[in-house]
This record gives C-alpha cells, sequence and structure tokens, in this order.
C-alpha cells in the first residue's frame, strides 16, 4: 500500500484548498462574517402574511409581488409596511441602492402619515443600511491595489 492512497481526490483536494485560501485572504479585510438579523413587518392582512411566509421560505419574488402592489401611496400606512419589506428584500439581495431607495420612500409616507412607531422603525433601518454601504464602501477602498 503507498502513501498516494491517502490522498484525496485531485478535484476535491483544489476545492477544499480554493475554498481555504479564499477565506483566508478574504479575512485580510475583514476578520469575521457577521450574522445580523432583519425585522420583517406584518401587518394584520393575510396577503402580508402570505409574502412573510414566501419569504422565510426563500420565494422572495413571490413576497415582492405582493408587497409592491401595496407600495402605492392609495394603501396609505401599509404602503409604509410594503415599502419597508421591499427594502429588506432589495438588501437580502445585495441591491443597496434599491433598499435605500424603498426605505426613503417608507420614510416620507412615514412623515407624510406622522406614524412615529413605523417611523422610529424605518429610521433604524436606514441607519442599519447607511452603515452597510460604508463598510462595503471601506472594504473595497481596502481591496484596491
Amino acid at each position: 500500500e503507498s502513501g498516494n492512497d491517502k490522498l484525496p481526490p485531485r478535484i476535491p483536494a483544489i476545492e477544499l484548498a480554493a475554498e481555504h485560501f479564499g477565506e483566508k485572504y478574504a479575512r485580510r479585510f475583514y476578520s469575521e462574517w457577521l450574522t445580523t438579523d432583519r425585522l420583517l413587518v406584518i401587518p394584520p392582512l393575510e396577503e402580508f402574511r402570505m409574502a412573510a411566509e414566501m419569504a422565510g421560505k426563500q420565494d422572495w419574488e413571490g413576497a415582492r409581488e405582493i408587497w409592491e402592489r401595496y407600495a402605492g401611496d392609495r394603501f396609505g400606512k401599509l404602503a409604509i409596511t410594503a415599502c419597508y419589506n421591499l427594502a429588506l428584500d432589495a438588501e437580502i439581495h445585495d441591491k443597496l441602492n434599491d433598499a435605500g431607495k424603498w426605505i426613503s420612500r417608507a420614510s416620507a409616507l412615514a412623515a407624510t402619515y406622522h406614524n412615529r412607531k413605523e417611523m422610529e422603525l424605518v429610521n433604524s433601518y436606514q441607519t442599519i443600511l447607511t452603515r452597510r454601504r460604508e463598510e462595503i464602501r471601506r472594504l473595497e477602498e481596502m481591496a484596491k491595489p
């Protein structure tokens, strides 16, 4: 029995090495991956409950379709929630500019309806998005040669 019998197959070994060195290289810029929680808002409306269920099952497209139906001005306070959830959807899909647009719209609607509770929630999420964009910009600057 030769010593080569204990080596893993070539392709899995290359994949494993690439993963290891890729993670090691990424740690040069960011020492630890962070897991964050986000709050999905579900008003007492069946369609929003269904959208939340879809999002929970990773059917973000189906959830997005429902929220987009309620994002218009004519839905009043429900539009705030729809825009907030659409911002979350955009962030989940790494579309931070879109997320910023949706959360700004939610903020404007919350101001229009003088809804303090929703304004606090929207402002909190807006701060999170701003910090995330700043962190990404910082990391991109560090990665430049």
